[in-house]
């Protein structure tokens, strides 16, 4: 893509902006100058960020740990680790598997699956949390008793198995811990991750998938100087001092020549955002929550829809093609010059 056609994706906070810049390649998420919201009594790291940024991490997709003709069975551990998100400075976190955003899990609408959740936890965890757990299937259509109702916890120690029918569209959802006055916490310190239904009529539009089929978790976190995750409790919900997409600190992706299919969610507490390309193009949104819209509809900053709360789960796909594959240079961009890049400056109506 020539500098002329250089586009870039903002994702525009409304405590504070926030935006995420494509061209070729997904780059850099940071919160500079006044984003960091009413987070600003919780100091800001020096990360130390390498001007290249860090590969855009892609959960990985979660493989059934058995399967019948007519159900698939999972198997998810939920538990305390060390990982990196700044640059060389543990983080410790509650992940599923490890990890966070959790691995996706992928259904199919009218199949089941099955999950069963064991906890190892320890009594008390991070921020001085119980260690008991709940799953909730974010817009998920199950029985009462599958939905995670907060005080239906999972002690540490023990397990439970969840029924999800998949009755429903094909739709982008999330996983994450529901426990009674502690979900802002546990989803904080890590507990959350995609959930995509879909079917043989989505299959057959012949929308981008695989590799050209991008999930955007993307959260604000609050850290301290050690790279320690801080959650301060506010009574009117936690705003970050640091952006993430996919649990990454200054993000790029490269991408091809063609096509791009991204899922996104705002994982943030509090924060929303607005999306755009930042020279006013549309791009075509596909589907919300509740499944796919009837045809692709245009969307940018300007657009009164374009504006995401917090839980929101949105389709859209951007076209890269007009340039070689690859990084090129572009003023508009800077030192991500093309790449699809995460950068934070100030909504005019924000």
């Amino acid at each position: 893509m020539s500098a002329t056609r250089r586009r870039v994706l903002k994702i525009m906070g409304a405590a504070a902006a926030a935006p995420l810049r494509p061209g070729l390649v997904l780059g850099a998420a940071q919160l500079l100058g006044g984003c960091g919201g009413s987070s600003s009594e919780v100091p800001v790291p020096d990360p130390g960020i390498d001007p290249l940024g860090s590969p855009l991490r892609i959960p990985p997709v979660l493989n059934p740990s058995s399967a019948t003709a007519m159900e698939d069975f999972y198997v998810l551990s939920v538990g305390e680790s060390e990982i990196e998100i700044l640059p060389d400075k543990p983080t410790h976190i509650l992940g599923f598997d490890g990890m966070t955003p959790g691995p996706t899990i992928r259904a199919r609408a009218g199949r089941p699956v099955t999950v069963s959740l064991l906890n190892e936890l320890p009594q008390t965890t991070l921020g001085d949390t119980p260690g008991e757990v709940v799953i909730h299937l974010h817009g998920g259509h199950v029985p009462s008793s599958e939905d995670g109702y907060p005080t239906d916890t999972v002690q540490p120690g023990t397990s439970r198995t969840y029924s999800y029918p998949n009755n429903q569209l094909p739709a982008t959802l999330w996983y994450h811990d529901h426990l009674m006055d502690f979900t802002g916490p546990h989803v904080w310190f890590g507990l959350a991750g995609l959930y995509l239904i879909t079917d043989d009529h989505e299959e057959s539009l012949g929308l981008p998938n695989g590799a050209y089929e991008i999930p955007l978790v993307i959260q604000d976190r609050n850290f301290d100087g050690d790279g320690n995750l801080v959650y301060t409790g506010n009574l009117n919900g936690e705003v970050g001092n640091t952006l993430l997409v996919n649990g990454t600190m200054e993000p790029y992706l490269r991408v091809a020549n063609r096509k791009y299919r991204f899922r996104m969610l705002n994982g943030s507490n509090v924060r929303t955002y607005r999306i755009a390309l930042s020279n006013g193009d549309p791009f075509h949104v596909l589907g919300m929550e509740g499944g796919l819209l009837p045809s692709p509809g245009h969307d940018n900053l300007d657009n009164d829809h374009a504006s995401r709360t917090g839980r929101y789960r949105d389709r859209f796909f951007i076209d890269s093609r007009g340039g070689k594959s690859g990084a090129q240079k572009s003023p508009g961009i800077g030192r991500h010059g093309g790449h699809l890049a995460v950068r934070c400056g100030q909504d005019g109506n924000g």
